[in-house]
């Protein structure tokens, strides 16, 4: 089968397409024939190798997990004889980042706990741009505090994947949202119902006068000292990524920083896969669905994907799609 491998750290054009082995599967696994998979910022991150915490993950000197990968749409082709959950020909969805990911490729096998089934009229590429941004953004909006009509929220990254999911979350409570990101995203977010945007290359936005209830940081990269004045007493910032030695600190440092600036400090320790039936019953309803970037990509222009995405400038999700 084809895949998408990464064999030393380093930018996105040590990405290269390669004939690899098609998984073979343990009693309790699934092999699935991959029909899209949507890229995020932890597989950049392993791809840099920067962090050392990323490194720890994928190996400390070169790349143990050179396929990466992790929100996956496609159909079960081939099941385990321990498996219950599912059966040939399901189509299924879900984020592989606990399971050594595999997503860049024609063929992944791995255990039912970390699919669920795709909703009813739910396409693949809608599918694959859920599975990690769509629960970090499900997780930070519900798992902490209640989400009460008229809250001031802003989110830091909002041209994403979790700023995209959270705005449509938000809907149904009439609060104030404000977005931060590039100018390019501007038009794009405020469709989407953002009641404001800030450009941050041309504002600061911990600088401003405004306060808010919350405050999602999809970029953790200011110290949480910048947060005091934006935040209203008793407010809470929310951490779901981006910066990882930030995201580590702040949340080994969270009680600390709330005596100290009397405001909460919170990080999302992602559930994987906990949420998708909650997400495939807001997609049925009418209620979400996934913002997908124009530009369209393959597992041969996998590279190119991935050089695009570390621009910052992509609208929404970047998909490729491995099988029309």
């Amino acid at each position: 089968m084809k895949a998408l491998v990464i064999k030393e750290y380093g930018s996105p054009n040590k990405l290269s397409i390669e004939e690899v082995p098609k998984p073979i599967i343990m009693s309790n696994e699934v092999l699935v024939k991959i029909k899209a998979v949507s890229i995020n910022d932890l597989d950049l991150g392993i791809i840099e190798g920067k962090s050392l915490i990323n490194r720890l993950l994928a190996g400390l000197f070169r790349p143990k997990i050179q396929i990466l990968g992790s929100d996956i749409a496609g159909v079960i082709e081939e099941i385990g004889e321990s498996v219950t959950k599912f059966k040939i020909g399901d189509k299924v969805y879900g984020d592989l980042s606990d399971n050594k990911f595999g997503g860049f490729a024609e063929y992944v096998a791995t255990s039912e706990k970390n699919l669920c089934h795709i909703a009813e009229g739910m396409p693949f590429d809608i599918a694959a741009a859920i599975p990690q941004a769509g629960q970090l953004a499900y997780q930070a909006l519900y798992d902490f505090s209640e989400i009460t009509e008229g809250q001031k929220i802003l989110i830091n990254g909002a041209g994403g994947g979790v700023g995209t999911f959270a705005v449509q979350m938000l809907r149904k409570h009439k609060v104030h949202l404000t977005g931060v990101d590039t100018d390019v995203k501007r038009e794009m977010l405020l469709k989407l119902g953002y009641d404001e945007f800030i450009d941050y290359m041309k504002t600061d936005f911990t600088e401003q006068n405004t306060q808010y209830d919350i405050v999602i940081d999809c970029k953790t990269n200011k110290s949480p000292r910048k947060y005091k004045k934006i935040l209203k007493e008793n407010g809470m910032y929310i951490t779901i990524g981006g910066d990882i030695p930030k995201v580590i600190w702040i949340m080994f440092m969270s009680k600390y920083l709330e005596k100290r600036y009397r405001r909460a400090f919170k990080c999302v320790i992602l559930h994987t896969n906990r949420n998708l039936p909650e997400i495939n019953k807001m997609f049925e309803e009418g209620n979400l669905t996934s913002i997908i970037d124009p530009r369209s990509f393959t597992l041969e222009t996998g590279r190119e994907a991935m050089e695009y995405y570390a621009t910052g400038e992509q609208l929404g999700k970047v998909l490729i799609v491995v099988d029309e």
